[in-house]
């Protein structure tokens, strides 16, 4: 006789799963950090798809193939994001679409922004100056004190902000 090993063949019957990690409700920056994770009990996870809906709207591809857990999304402010992730797994399975979104958020500036880059900073200031000079924000808050104007209150409110964070150690209100 010849001996020979044995050969085994395992079956994949489950499907993958996966899910988006939570998101605040409220971001400050437009580029949205996506993370998502999944698993899969027989061949393993492949690959991910993941989706989203701006404002309420219907779900549209985003990434396909993903073999990463994170990416930044290019959100803009004033739009609400919804995402859900669909694993594949080696032999090609699916997981099935989810009934809802895993994760949501809402982007909007902070306020003060003044040059609309996520962080309050003195760089905000020669933004707020022009606004403050035009009596209307150029398309980024100015209205620090969030008064409905913006005036020298939203430069004295910005200036307290920033001396504070300064005081923090870390340059950020």
């Amino acid at each position: 006789p010849i001996d020979t090993p044995p050969h085994l063949n395992t079956l994949d019957t489950w499907s993958p799963t996966s899910q988006v990690e939570p998101l605040a409700a409220i971001t400050h920056s437009p580029a949205v950090r996506v993370r998502w994770s999944g698993s899969d009990d027989g061949a393993g996870v492949a690959s991910y798809d993941l989706w989203v809906a701006v404002d309420g709207g219907a779900f549209a591809p985003w990434l396909a193939g993903a073999s990463g857990t994170t990416a930044l999304y290019p959100g803009a402010y004033g739009h609400q994001y919804a995402f859900y992730s669909i694993a594949r797994d080696h032999t090609g399975r699916l997981e099935a679409a989810p009934a809802q979104a895993d994760a949501t958020t809402f982007v909007t500036p902070l306020p003060a922004d003044a040059n609309c880059d996520g962080a309050l900073t003195a760089a905000d200031l020669p933004a707020m100056l022009r606004d403050i000079e035009a009596g209307a924000p150029s398309g980024c808050p100015s209205d620090a004190d969030e008064d409905g104007d913006v005036d020298i209150g939203d430069l004295e409110t910005l200036f307290g902000w920033l001396f504070w964070a300064e005081m923090d150690g870390d340059g950020r209100r």
